[in-house]
């Protein structure tokens, strides 16, 4: 038993059906829904053992039934992946330097004791502290997770839970236009000096007070940007 799914029985159930789909397809909708209500976000080293065995075993009853496929390939690999080691321990130049210089004999030490979970880091959302002292610390919480969150299966599977971050569940395309401008060069080009940057900032706001106030909160740090002043005066 599984926080109230039983998986042997399921399976048990799949057995004596014989070629089912109709009943293999209800069966998975049923088992992704209580695990998706019950297990996320994930929060413990045992919610993700849980999730990982229901996730399996849900998808042992959707092989071959492709609409039941589609529906449980996300969670599939959101099981897959949680538990892998995200590096959060500062700038990852330094890391390949630190390797290199050591024959990359070290760099696996390096890599395990400065790594977090991936369900702990999408925990742990992105940082909007402006303590000067620990912003290296803050920058690397938030490239962490803006990893773990660039995953395309992210959003569907935490689409209808609340992540401890946000005040509802987040304003996920507001997000993927945020993070849009992150990655394009316009952007590298930039000269925010602000700690976290704007898009940063506005990415956390956003999902924390929801797209009205966020917005307001993202459009008034991007207007007193050091960057943006700096052009202007320019």
């Amino acid at each position: 038993m599984n926080r109230g799914i039983n998986c042997c029985a399921c399976v048990e159930l799949v057995r004596q059906s014989g070629d089912d789909r109709a009943l293999r397809s209800e069966l998975v909708q049923m088992i992704v829904g209580r695990v998706a209500a019950e297990l996320l976000p994930l929060s413990s080293a045992e919610a993700v053992r849980v999730y990982q065995l229901v996730v399996a075993t849900a998808a042992w009853i959707a092989d071959g039934v492709p609409e039941a496929e589609d529906f449980v390939r996300a969670y599939r690999m959101w099981a897959s992946n949680a538990d892998q080691p995200v590096f959060v321990g500062g700038n990852w130049q330094w890391r390949a330097f630190f390797g290199l210089i050591t024959l990359f004999i070290a760099l696996p030490l390096l890599n395990s004791s400065m790594a977090k979970p991936a369900w702990q880091v999408l925990l742990a959302g992105p940082s909007l502290a402006e303590n000067g002292k620990r912003k290296g610390a803050f920058a690397a919480q938030n490239r962490a997770w803006f990893l773990v969150t660039l995953n395309a299966y992210i959003e569907p599977v935490h689409e209808k839970c609340k992540l401890p971050w946000q005040q509802r569940p987040g304003q996920w395309p507001v997000w993927r236009m945020i993070e849009a401008w992150q990655a394009s060069p316009s952007r590298k080009r930039g000269l925010c000096l602000q700690r976290p940057t704007c898009s940063v900032y506005g990415h956390r706001a956003i999902s924390e007070y929801g797209l009205i106030r966020g917005g307001v909160m993202t459009a008034w740090r991007v207007f007193t940007c050091n960057g943006c002043m700096r052009r202007r005066a320019a």
